[in-house]
C-alpha cells in the first residue's frame, strides 16, 4: 500500500519545465534536458537539469546546471532578417532591419490586398514579437504558394551557380507545396491563377532539370502535366482564371505558344532518349505548329524541325533493321510483322513501355479533369481528380493523334 501511494503521489507531480525548453539563466541560455519535479503542494523535490549552450568546457562538452528556480524566462531568439514576427496587423516576416534605431521592414503574410498585392509595413522593433515559423501542416494554401515561389527563386540561383541537382530538388519541393494546396481555401480567382502559374512554371523547369540529369521518364511526366494544365486553360480562355493570368502579365502568346512549346520540347527530347521515336516525331510536329509565325520562337522552331528530321531518320533505320531481320529469318517474309512493330520505340521493342504525351480525346479529358478542381468557381465545373495525375498512355495499336491539333 505504501508503494502504491508513492506511485500515485509521483504521478501527481509535474515538471518545472518541459524537456527541450530553451530558457535564460544567470549563466546564459540553457536547454532543459530534465524538467525536474514539483509536488501538488508546489514544493520542488527534484531540480531541473539544463545544458548551458553558450559555454564549452575543455572537452568541448557543455556544462550542466541544476536548479529549483521556477521563474526562468523562456529564451526568445533575437529578431533577424527572414524570421517570423507578430505585429499589430497580424503575422509577418522581417525583410530588413532598421539601422541605428530605424524602423524594421516587415512583409505581412496572413492577408493581401486585391489581385494578390502584398502589404509591407515599417514598424518599430520594440513593437514586434518573435514567433516560431509554421510547420508544413500549419501553413494555409496561400502560404504554400508563397513557399513554392521562394523555392523557385532559390532554384534559379542554384541554376546560375550550375548546381543542377540542387535546382532539380528545389523545383520538386515547390511542386510538392503546390500539389498540397486546398482549393477550398483559394476563394479568389487571382489566387487560383497564381497557383496555376507557379505549377506550370515549376513543372516545366523540373522537366528541364530532369532531362539534363538524364531522368527521362520524370522529364516526360513533368512536361506532360505542365502541358495538360496549359491545354486545359486554353480550352477555358476568356474565363476568370485565364483573365487573371493575363492580368499577371502572361500574354496568350507566352502561355499558349512559348510555354506550351517548352513542354512539348522537353517531352519530345525525353521520348527520343527513351527510344520512342514515333511519339517524339508527333511531338516535334506539334511543336512546329505552336512556334509557326511567332518571331520570338524562331530558334525553337528550327530546333523542332531538326528533331523531326532526326526522328524520321531513326524510324527509317528501325524499318531497315526490321526488314533485314525479317528477310534473314523468313526469307523475305514478315511484312505484316514488320509493319506492326515499326515505331514502337527502339526498333519495335515490345518491352519498352509508352510514356508518350497523350493529348487525344482521352488526354484532353484528363487535362480538363486535372484543372477542373482549380477552376471550379471560375468555370462552374464539377470537382475532379488531382491535377497532377498523368494522362493514361495511348494504346499501342492506336498511336495518339492528339499531338497534331490544339496548337496555340
Amino acid at each position: 500500500s505504501i508503494f502504491l501511494a508513492s506511485q500515485i503521489f509521483a504521478g501527481l507531480m509535474v515538471a518545472l519545465y518541459p524537456n527541450g525548453t530553451k530558457v535564460v539563466t544567470p549563466y546564459g541560455a540553457g536547454v532543459v534536458t530534465d524538467g525536474g519535479a514539483i509536488t501538488p503542494a508546489g514544493e520542488s523535490v527534484a531540480p531541473a537539469r539544463l545544458k548551458l549552450v553558450e559555454w564549452s568546457l575543455a572537452d568541448k562538452n557543455h556544462p550542466t546546471l541544476f536548479t529549483h528556480d521556477r521563474n526562468l524566462k523562456e529564451f526568445v531568439p533575437p529578431i533577424t532578417v527572414n524570421c517570423d514576427v507578430m505585429t499589430s496587423y497580424g503575422r509577418g516576416r522581417v525583410l530588413e532591419l532598421g539601422e541605428g534605431g530605424g524602423q524594421t521592414k516587415v512583409l505581412l503574410t496572413e492577408w493581401r490586398l486585391a489581385y494578390g498585392s502584398r502589404v509591407t509595413c515599417f514598424l518599430n522593433k520594440a513593437d514586434l514579437t518573435y514567433v516560431k515559423k509554421k510547420t508544413f501542416n500549419e501553413t494555409n494554401s496561400l502560404e504554400k504558394i508563397e513557399a513554392a515561389n521562394e523555392k523557385r527563386e532559390m532554384a534559379k540561383r542554384a541554376l546560375a551557380n550550375n548546381d543542377l541537382a540542387a535546382a532539380d530538388s528545389l523545383y520538386t519541393q515547390a511542386c510538392f507545396f503546390l500539389q498540397n494546396t486546398d482549393n477550398a481555401e483559394l476563394t479568389d480567382n487571382h489566387d487560383r491563377a497564381a497557383m496555376i502559374e507557379a505549377m506550370i512554371a515549376c513543372k516545366n523547369n523540373n522537366a528541364m532539370t530532369s532531362l539534363k540529369l538524364k531522368r527521362y521518364k520524370e522529364a516526360v511526366q513533368n512536361s506532360t502535366e505542365a502541358l495538360l494544365l496549359l491545354d486545359a486553360v486554353y480550352k477555358q480562355r476568356g474565363l476568370k482564371v485565364h483573365t487573371n493570368l493575363n492580368r499577371m502579365g502572361l500574354s496568350d502568346t507566352k502561355l499558349f505558344n512559348e510555354w506550351r512549346a517548352k513542354s512539348v520540347m522537353y517531352a519530345c527530347k525525353a521520348n527520343a532518349m527513351l527510344g520512342e521515336y514515333v511519339l517524339a516525331l508527333d511531338l516535334a510536329k506539334r511543336g512546329i505548329m505552336l512556334t509557326a509565325g511567332v518571331d520570338s520562337l524562331i530558334p525553337t522552331d528550327k530546333a523542332f524541325k531538326k528533331l523531326m528530321v532526326d526522328c524520321k531518320q531513326r524510324i527509317e533505320l528501325a524499318e531497315k533493321k526490321e526488314k533485314k531481320a525479317a528477310k534473314a529469318m523468313f526469307g523475305g517474309g514478315g511484312k505484316k510483322k514488320r509493319a506492326a512493330n515499326v515505331g514502337k520505340g527502339r526498333g519495335g521493342d515490345k518491352g519498352t513501355p509508352s510514356t508518350a504525351l497523350n493529348t487525344s480525346k482521352a488526354g484532353d479529358k484528363a487535362g480538363k479533369a486535372a484543372l477542373d478542381d482549380l477552376l471550379a468557381k471560375a468555370s462552374k465545373a464539377a470537382a475532379t481528380p488531382s491535377m497532377t495525375t498523368p494522362p493514361p498512355p495511348p494504346p499501342r495499336s492506336q498511336p495518339s493523334d492528339g499531338l497534331k491539333g490544339g496548337g496555340g
